[in-house]
C-alpha cells in the first residue's frame, strides 16, 4: 500500500518539514523521560487516540522547532551557499532579472519564483515541496542535535555528546545540499516555463 500524506491534509512540505522531525523529538523525548523517571515505561502509542495525539503532537512540535532552527540559515548562507556561488549563479541571475518588476527590496526572489512555478505546474511544485521539506527536516534535526550535544556535555555524557555532534554535522550538510537543490530546481523550472511560454505554450494563472 502506498502512503500519500496529502490524503491526510498534510502535504510533502509539512510531512517532511514538521511531522517527521516532530515525531523523532516526541519519540526520543519519551525515552529520555523514562530514563529520568519522569514517566513510567509502557507501550505507547498503542490505541487509536494515542496515535492521533502522537501525530498531532509531532506536527505541533515540528512547527515549534522550526523558528529557532532558522539560525542555521545564516551558517548555510556564509558557508555552503557562498562556496557554491562564489563564481556566480546564472540561474539566480536569470530569476532576479525576471522578478525585477514584481518584487520589492525586502521580498524574496525564491518565493516569487516558486509561486510562478506553482501557477504553471502543480506537479513540479509538489516536487519542490518534497525537496524543501527534506531540507527543513534535517535543519531541525541538526539544531536539536546541537542542543542535545550541549546538554550531554553539561551532564558529562561524552559519548552521547560526540555522537550528537556527528549527527548535527551530517544533518547540516544534508540540509544545506537539499536547500541549495530546491533553489536550483525553482530557478530551472522558472526558466523552463518562460521558454515554453516564449515558444507558444500559454501559462494561465488561476483567477
Amino acid at each position: 500500500m502506498q502512503f500519500d500524506p496529502s490524503k491526510f491534509f498534510v502535504g510533502a512540505l509539512e510531512f517532511f518539514g514538521a511531522l517527521l522531525p516532530g515525531a523523532i523529538i516526541l519519540y526520543v523525548g519519551r525515552f529520555v523521560a523514562i530514563s529520568a523517571g519522569m514517566i513510567e515505561n509502557g507501550t505507547w502509542p498503542n490505541k487509536t487516540i494515542d496515535w492521533v495525539l502522537f501525530v498531532v503532537g509531532s506536527l505541533v512540535l515540528g512547527y515549534l522547532a522550526q523558528p529557532p532552527a532558522h539560525v542555521l540559515n545564516k551558517l548555510y548562507d556564509r558557508t555552503y551557499r557562498a562556496r557554491k556561488r562564489w563564481q556566480g549563479d546564472p540561474l539566480l541571475a536569470y530569476a532576479r532579472q525576471e522578478a525585477e518588476s514584481h518584487v520589492g527590496p525586502e521580498d524574496s526572489v525564491y518565493v516569487w519564483a516558486k509561486s510562478e512555478v506553482g501557477y504553471a505546474s502543480a506537479q513540479q511544485l509538489a516536487r519542490i515541496d518534497r525537496i524543501e521539506g527534506i531540507s527543513k527536516m534535517f535543519r531541525t534535526l541538526a539544531f536539536l542535535a546541537i542542543i542535545g550535544a550541549a546538554l550531554s556535555l553539561v551532564v558529562g555524557e561524552w559519548l552521547w555528546a560526540s555522537i550528537l555532534c556527528g549527527v548535527s554535522v551530517l544533518s547540516f550538510f544534508v540540509f544545506a545540499e537539499r536547500r541549495f537543490a530546491s533553489a536550483k530546481e525553482v530557478y530551472q523550472s522558472l526558466r523552463r516555463i518562460r521558454e515554453q511560454a516564449g515558444d507558444g505554450v500559454r501559462i494561465v494563472k488561476p483567477s
